[in-house]
């Protein structure tokens, strides 16, 4: 999936990079001939590419670059680099780039090869009849001639300490044909939805998904005495995520009875990849000293539903909520809020008027306006002297006229006689009749627009003219994902990108906390779960020591994170804190790379 981490470094450094067209060729001239390289599966495959060779690993069910990195023993970052295009994910049959010790890789991979040569995995299966393995409860096994205890545990997605503490004698004897073991917890009686907490629901969501872990440590409801107040002996956590537990239950049994695939109601997915985040950053604080309980909500994405959650009696005790997801939600919760005198977060919303009328609120993710700071911090340092144009649509007149005048204004405090040469250019054509021609003149393009049809058309229509003109355009980062852009496009126009690049954009993580989190959940972290130990991690780093909250423990600081990075300040009198973090990536060499 889509959620490692202490530092992000982007792509000149420890990073991933494309291969040259060439080489893209080649490979796809190969596969497409079905050379006999790529009709091998084994790990011992080799291809050569420009007098390179690279080890090929032809992708079976479940393999991830993260799980085939572990299996290699090679560099996760630098079988990431090798295979830039597989980022998103891997589908079966799909062929994979494994760095090879001794060789010289091309220069924009700057980490050193591995010092271990990869070597062959065997996989062990069960091959048995897969019909009648489990007993009707699903609770059950019956251990098929040739298995293993890591066959069973790759099978069954549980872990050898539980399989050894469900099966003791396993552990002694190991397994034999025949063998009746557990590979789930024996059931309890069914607890009808509608009779259940909805707290206690949504933590039976993350439990039974990662049911693997055998953990309930895992989750922690604190159930507490309607009279006791706040106090510094501990940290009261509220999280109040859209898990939908009953959508997912209903989907689960539609499943059942269709055979289907299993599926994830989508707000219990991204909900259950936040709260594990959330989780791992928990226990790392909590190792350092923060005595964190947490209270878990499933808000059901129902407005009446978090209100009647924020009038229950516990929250007289909460120090902080994070959530709910989405505005509506989120607004109502944050007016009770600050009526309660609690601090709550909003891990997604980007609205500026959320926090600038609540001194509770804690805005996380960067919007338009932080990205806009940021190219006027491009024009200032590096663009006063080049011609300047700023295409807008009508949508956004205001903010381009905002961003002339604070462009004038720092012009002037320079130089008073200074002229800046700046136009306002509104919609697709209107920026054509002012671009100079002259060689020696910079046209600095600032599209202050994130509307994918409009920026995408918009910068082709530029690409076609970049041979006539010196371009620099500086887009919001949005533009990464963009479909339709194509790579000739970002090399011709100088480009830039303004914002913030993620974990999916080709940002290399920590692999031990990644190891981590892969450990526990047998998955690796979504940008919804980095995002989620990323806000929990910074937000609470501060309070370990207090076990309180205080907005002046951020703000006027910056944290680097995996999903994001922060920069918190406050939003004036009587408003909150929020993130205003943004940096300027430039495309150079076929990649991103940090614009110092």
């Amino acid at each position: 999936m889509i959620l490692a981490q202490n530092r992000r470094q982007l792509l000149n450094g420890n990073s991933i990079c494309y291969f040259s067209d060439m080489t893209r060729l080649v490979f796809t001239f190969l596969m497409m001939l079905g050379l006999t390289v790529f009709g091998q599966t084994s790990v011992d495959s080799t291809t050569t590419i420009d007098n390179v060779k690279y080890g090929v690993h032809k992708v079976e069910q479940g393999q991830t670059l993260y799980s085939l990195s572990r299996d290699y023993k090679v560099s996760f970052t630098l079988i990431k680099r090798l295979n830039k295009d597989k980022l998103k994910g891997l589908d079966i049959g799909d062929y994979v780039f494994i760095p090879l010790d001794g060789q010289d890789y091309p220069d924009s991979i700057s980490n050193p090869t591995p010092k271990e040569k990869p070597k062959q995995v065997v996989k062990e299966t069960i091959t048995a009849d897969t019909k009648e393995k489990i007993d009707g409860d699903g609770q059950q096994f019956t251990v098929p001639k040739g298995a293993t205890v890591y066959g069973v545990c790759q099978k069954f997605s549980i872990s050898k300490e539980d399989l050894y503490r469900l099966n003791p004698e396993v552990e002694s004897e190991g397994l034999k044909e025949g063998q009746v073991i557990f590979i789930r917890e024996q059931k309890s009686a069914e607890v009808k939805p509608d009779q259940d907490d909805d707290g206690l629901l949504a933590v039976e969501a993350v439990k039974n998904y990662f049911e693997n872990t055998g953990n309930d440590s895992l989750v922690s409801i604190a159930r507490v005495d309607s009279s006791v107040i706040r106090d510094s002996t501990s940290f009261h956590l509220a999280l109040m995520l859209p898990f939908q537990t009953v959508k997912q239950i209903s989907l689960n049994e539609k499943n059942i009875e269709d055979k289907a695939k299993e599926q994830m109601h989508k707000e219990t997915e991204i909900s259950l990849e936040f709260y594990n985040g959330i989780q791992l950053a928990l226990d790392s604080l909590r190792k350092k000293g923060l005595n964190a309980k947490v209270f878990v909500y499933d808000t059901k994405a129902d407005s009446n539903k978090v209100k009647e959650i924020l009038s229950r009696s516990e929250m007289a005790t909460m120090d902080m909520i994070i959530g709910p997801l989405y505005a509506r939600n989120f607004e109502i919760a944050a007016e009770i809020a600050l009526n309660k005198d609690i601090s709550i977060v909003s891990p997604f919303i980007k609205n500026n008027e959320i926090v600038s009328k609540n001194r509770k609120v804690i805005r996380c993710q960067p919007n338009f306006d932080s990205k806009l700071d940021r190219m006027l911090i491009e024009a200032e340092q590096h663009h006063l002297k080049d011609k300047i144009i700023v295409v807008y649509q009508t949508k956004n007149l205001e903010k381009a006229k905002l961003f002339e005048r604070r462009l004038m204004a720092k012009a002037l405090e320079k130089d008073s006689l200074f002229k800046l040469d700046i136009t306002l250019a509104e919609g697709m054509y209107q920026s054509f009749n002012h671009f100079s021609a002259d060689s020696n003149v910079t046209n600095a393009i600032f599209i202050l627009d994130n509307e994918e049809s409009f920026t995408t058309r918009y910068t082709t229509k530029l690409h076609l003219r970049a041979d006539d003109y010196n371009f620099e355009v500086y887009a919001m980062d949005d533009l990464f994902d963009y479909k339709n852009i194509e790579v000739a496009v970002w090399d011709s126009l100088q480009m830039n990108l303004v914002g913030q690049m993620n974990a999916a954009q080709g940002v290399v993580l920590d692999e031990k906390l990644y190891q981590t989190y892969f450990d526990r959940y047998y998955t690796e972290p979504s940008n919804y779960a980095l995002l989620g130990y990323d806000i929990a991690f910074n937000l609470l780093m501060n309070s370990r020591h207090t076990n309180l909250f205080s907005p002046s423990y951020v703000a006027g600081k910056t944290f680097d994170g995996n999903a994001i990075d922060f920069r918190f300040q406050y939003s004036g009198k009587g408003g909150g804190i929020f993130n205003n973090y943004a940096r300027t990536y430039h495309y150079h060499n076929f990649q991103f790379q940090l614009k110092e």
